[in-house]
């Protein structure tokens, strides 16, 4: 089992920014060996550069697009070179689902191309990417840690394909969990709110996507709700938590004897979790929709 009595290695996907990176960067400069998942060339340069100026020798950048099975099984091969030669071929120790995208709009309004590239990568990504190391994982009485949301326990208007697929990751990670325990593999689920990450700026691209294509007749039906939860962004964005706060209780659960099945973290996040849970879900349809109301 992985303690942390020696470095792990551990496979973060999407690490080129936000969460992901900074927890590659956390992972690396405790020691950990980390392969860094990540799509652009760009994305390379800034890995490594985050690298270089911090002084890591463990963080090793990885092609991987987790959309592309042949990219996935080719970064996986890549990732056995290395560690055999940095542990003698020992298998993995840890696979973080961390990739992801934030698709909303109005349900009556989004197309259907919208919700199939929100679960195709949100979640059969995460399927495709668990499965491919799932062997390893059990030969290395390993970890799986995936990155949901609190959106995934509380399903917020304008924001159902997002909601949908963190609400399935979690689905997901109870199943896979009740699995592989027996195995020796141990599975925790990090639920973020609000966290200091580029998704807020693509928050806004995804809401002016939203205004563009909302068809002509449901204008009046719903651009006020869109131009309102625009405004609840901005808002909410001023109180989100450093992304290090995440970036702590992903190695908590990758290190500890006794890993929590859930992570909630974020202000508030907690809190609206308890509600949801308390209050019953005829208030809290009341709360969450008076929120879009102008």
């Amino acid at each position: 089992m992985p303690t942390a009595t020696r470095p792990l290695s551990v496979l973060i996907s999407g690490a080129s920014s936000g969460i992901g990176l900074c927890t590659a960067l956390h992972l690396a400069a405790d020691g950990h060996y980390v392969f860094a998942g990540y799509r652009s060339d760009k994305s390379r340069i800034d890995l490594e550069s985050f690298s270089k100026a911090r002084g890591l020798s463990t963080l090793f950048p990885v092609h991987m697009d987790v959309l592309s099975e042949a990219s996935v099984l080719k970064a996986q091969d890549e990732i056995r070179g290395r560690l055999s030669e940095l542990v003698q071929s020992r298998p993995l120790d840890a696979l973080i689902n961390n990739a992801g995208i934030a698709r909303g709009g109005p349900i009556e309004a989004t197309s259907l191309d919208i919700w199939r590239e929100q679960f195709e990568t949100n979640v059969f990504a995460v399927i495709r990417l668990t499965k491919i190391w799932l062997k390893d994982l059990r030969a290395a009485q390993g970890r799986i840690v995936m990155i949901s949301s609190v959106s995934g326990r509380v399903a917020s208007p304008l924001l159902g394909p997002y909601a949908a697929s963190k609400f399935a990751l979690e689905a997901i990670s109870d199943s896979l969990r009740r699995e592989v325990m027996s195995l020796g593999v141990q599975v925790a689920v990090i639920e973020p709110g609000p966290v200091a990450t580029p998704i807020w700026e693509k928050g806004q691209s995804e809401s002016e996507r939203q205004k563009l294509q909302l068809p002509e007749e449901l204008r009046p039906v719903y651009q006020r709700m869109i131009d309102r939860m625009d405004q609840l962004i901005q808002e909410v964005s001023k109180t989100a938590v450093p992304p290090e706060h995440v970036a702590r209780l992903i190695e908590h659960a990758l290190i500890s004897p006794k890993p929590r099945l859930r992570y909630p973290v974020g202000r508030g996040t907690k809190l609206q979790l308890w509600l949801a849970r308390h209050l019953g879900e005829g208030v809290m349809d009341q709360i969450l929709s008076q929120r879009i109301k102008l």
